[in-house]
Formats: C-alpha cells, structure tokens, sequence
C-alpha cells in the first residue's frame, strides 16, 4: 500500500520544477529556443500532475469540508501576498488595482516589471476545485449507476475520468472567461487526472505485489488432476516483481527521448495558449516530459535521498507554492539591489548565473519564513 506520507520523490520533482521557473524568468538567452523548449514543458505541468497524484490520499474525504479547507488556506496565503505586494510597489497603484492583478491575472505593469507571480494561488485552488468534483461526480456515476446496474470493472470509472478530462480540456474556448487562471486551471487539469491515474496504477502494482494476507489456498480441478493456483499466481508476481525495475527504466528512457524529440520539432511552447497551436501535441509531449521527470525523481530518492543537494531540492519542493507564488514580485523588488551589487562587484548585469545564486538566495530566505509563518498551524 501507498502510505498516506510525504513522498521524497514529488517533492524533488516540485523542486526541480520551481529551480525550472526561476531560470525561465532569469533566461537571456532566448535565442536558445530548443533549451527553453525542454524546460517549459516541465514546469507548471508538473506541479499540476503532483497535484493530482496527491488527489488520490484524499478523494474519499468530504467534499464540501475538503474545499472550503482548501479555500481558507488559499485566501489566507493571498492576503499575506497581496500585501506584499502592495508594499513592494510604487503607490500611483490603489489597494484595488493590485486586488484586480493578483485575483483576475491581468498583465499589469507594477513598478516596472509585470506582476502576475500570484495568479498561481487562484489557479491552484481553481485547479484543485475542478479535478476534485470531476473526481467525486466520477465516483458517484460508477459508485451509484454502472456497479448498481451492471458488472463493470473499476477501469471504468479511470476511462469515465480520463475522457470528460479531455472534453473539458480541449473546450477550452468555450470556458474562456476575463479570470487568467481560470482558464489554464481548465487548460491544465488533464495533467492532473494524469497524477491521480498514475497514482491508482502505482497502488495497484504494490498491493500485487506486496499483498502477504493471502495465505488461504485455491485450487482447481482439470481432469484428473490439480493446479495450484496460489503457487501460479506467486510465480507471476516474482516475474512481474524482477521484470518491474526493467519496464520502468525503459518507460524512463523511451519517454525522455521522446521528450527531448518532440521538444526539438515543436519548438517553444507556452503553457498559457499564446505560442502553441497544437493542443494535442501540448498533452502528449507534455505528458512525455512528465513521465521522464517523475521517474528521474524516484530514481534519484531511491538511490541518494540524503545527499545534502537532494534534501535541499526537495525541501524548496515542498515551498513550491509559495515560490511560485511571489517569485516575480521578488524579481521586481530585488531588481535594484543586485544590478548595484553586481556594480560593485565589477561583474557584467547580463551574467546569468550571478544573477540566478543571488535569486535563488533571496528566495530561500524569504519562502522559508513565509512558508513557517503561514504554515505553523497547519
């Protein structure tokens, strides 16, 4: 059984993604259109898929409690981030015009740069709102109608999911609204399904595989003789257990070259609908990208989960949120502070790389106390 615990492996995958958004936001070359390419179809992707994964701890809790928990959480972070917001620039903009950017998503110009780092929240709690009914509207037609009026198998209600998913996700143009995130919440949530599915089958292989509660012996006459069916069924399962690490490890590198080849032919694409055309090459290669990440993660916690580099990318994985969250409003305020350090330090303002370690700094700092200050009673 998949125990109901923080899983090293999501949150690393978080880490490497949020690492993915900061380098994005701080990229300058972007005549390097192949790089960004592979990085773009990470990271918000990502964060959704793990989003959804998580789904699968708790889709047999209330759904009216779950929400509104959800919500308060949410509307409690955003005050605090409005707020922020709000200090960190110039006052030509009222209380209201910040309210507007951060709840609608509008590309409005704050201080100098454009601030929209906290459309993330409402996207989130936009996302979390929708895959949660799918997933409990889903669970009650096969609970209620298909078990209730026929023999159908549980694969069913995976394929109920997995078809409205897509309906809802390639309608999108009849979903456009003026909210920003609303529309990539509708945009997105296939990737989420995706972690919620991924989740289910991950459960399943363990409970096959790891199930010693079965000691009761069946068998099953032919003719004169007879089969042991549980001697058959453990055969199958110590194949499948030797096989399994083979399978994933080829899942693993047919998916990353898949990945990186479709990466390489597509070109850049936005995840927000302004540079891609081809939805159905954004859920495939996308979905591919996940699948290399995901594994990458596990491998690497399997292997080195307490290197120091590790923990550290999984522990800003776990501030994921929050990064996302205030990340370009950081950008924004720190502008000025490090274009005079790196005066200073005699260093180029285009160099990269200073400009990502004093970010990442920064950011360190600033979503470790966030995180505690909001989080502590969680």
């Amino acid at each position: 059984m998949i125990e109901k615990k923080r899983l090293q492996h999501l949150d690393f995958m978080k880490g490497i993604a949020i690492f993915l958004v900061i380098v994005i936001h701080l990229y300058v070359e972007k005549s390097n259109i192949f790089i960004q390419s592979l990085m773009h179809r990470i990271c918000i992707p990502s964060f959704v898929f793990v989003t959804g994964y998580n789904f699968g701890f708790i889709e047999d809790r209330p759904y009216i409690s779950t929400t509104l928990k959800k919500l308060s959480y949410i509307i409690q972070m955003l005050g605090i981030y409005i707020f922020l917001t709000y200090m960190c620039t110039p006052k030509i903009f009222t209380t209201f015009d910040v309210v507007r950017n951060v709840l609608t998503g509008d590309i409005v110009n704050l201080g100098g740069a454009i601030n929209v780092g906290i459309w993330y929240l409402p996207f989130y709690v936009s996302l979390f709102f929708i895959v949660f009914t799918m997933i409990k509207i889903a669970k009650a037609l096969y609970d209620n109608v298909l078990l209730k009026y026929g023999k159908w198998d549980k694969i069913t209600y995976y394929i109920i999911l997995v078809i409205v998913s897509l309906i809802i996700g390639f309608a999108k143009d009849q979903f456009n609204t003026d909210f920003y995130y609303l529309n990539h919440a509708v945009i997105m949530q296939p990737f989420a399904i995706f972690g919620y599915l991924i989740y289910h089958l991950e459960k399943y292989i363990n409970d096959k595989i790891h199930n010693e509660n079965e000691t009761r012996e069946e068998t099953y006459n032919i003719k004169n003789g007879k089969i042991n069916i549980a001697n058959i069924k453990n055969t199958i399962s110590n194949i499948t257990k030797k096989s399994l690490p083979i399978i994933k490890f080829v899942i693993f590198i047919v998916s990353t070259i898949l990945y990186v080849s479709l990466s390489r032919a597509y070109g850049l694409i936005d995840i927000f609908g302004r540079l891609w055309t081809n939805q159905i090459e954004l859920y495939i290669s996308c979905a591919f990208a996940i699948i290399s990440v995901y594994l990458f993660s596990k491998y690497i916690c399997d292997l080195i989960s307490s290197f120091i580099l590790v923990k550290f990318v999984s522990y800003m994985g776990k501030r994921s949120l929050h990064i996302c969250s205030i990340h370009t409003l950081l950008f924004t305020f720190s502008q000025e502070y490090y274009n005079n350090l790196l005066r200073v330090l005699n260093v180029s303002i285009d160099k990269t790389i200073i400009r990502l370690i004093l970010h990442a700094t920064i950011l360190t700092i600033i979503s470790i106390v966030l995180s505690y200050i909001i989080e502590r009673e969680k």
